[in-house]
């Protein structure tokens, strides 16, 4: 068997190194900011009108919402479990607020996942082109803080690490300190 050359071996490295940024990339999520190059993501000042009713809520919130998007299967969304819940007692504080997981998975396996992972969100299930479009859901775990009208306080793609943790706790608290229809970026 030939012994690889150099040449082979930098290629190989260049692929490796090349495939592990991608991989970096989608587990953070890019950066923690608001400023997203990809227009498919939900921003700070975009709408989702009505989205309390995706969300199976039974009227429409008086205050904050926070969203968190998830499926069974995502490993990264067992890492954020922790964070999601520590951020969600941070938002019932303010009034009105409201916190729901959304689970993108089948009924089965998101009957038990909360007890798995101690998610401590009421969960509604939700499925479908229609509603993850309107969401713009492109990966898991997908963090969302909306405003009573639908319109996005911030978004956050990716796992919630320290970093993001902090972003999300900041908006809440600007929407605590500002009323509904500012969004500070």
């Amino acid at each position: 068997m030939k012994r690889p050359g150099r040449t082979d071996v930098l290629l190989a490295c260049s692929v490796v190194f090349f495939a592990s940024m991608v991989v970096v990339r989608l587990t953070r999520g890019g950066e923690a900011s608001q400023e997203r190059v990809e227009s498919g993501i939900l921003m700070a000042g975009d709408s989702v009108p009505g989205f309390w009713k995706d969300l199976a809520l039974e009227e429409q919130p008086r205050g904050p919402t926070l969203a968190v998007l998830y499926t069974t299967e995502c490993p990264w969304c067992r890492l954020s479990v922790k964070r999601w819940n520590l951020l969600r007692e941070q938002v019932l504080r303010l009034d009105g607020a409201r916190a729901v997981a959304v689970s993108l998975s089948d009924s089965v396996s998101t009957s038990t996942y909360a007890s798995e992972t101690g998610l401590e969100f009421p969960v509604a299930r939700v499925s479908g082109v229609p509603v993850e479009a309107r969401w713009k859901v492109v990966a898991v775990p997908y963090t969302v803080l909306l405003e009573p009208s639908g319109r996005v306080r911030g978004a956050w793609r990716g796992v919630i690490d320290s970093t993001r943790y902090e972003a999300v706790r900041a908006a809440i608290g600007r929407a605590q300190a500002s009323p509904p229809g500012l969004v500070r970026r």
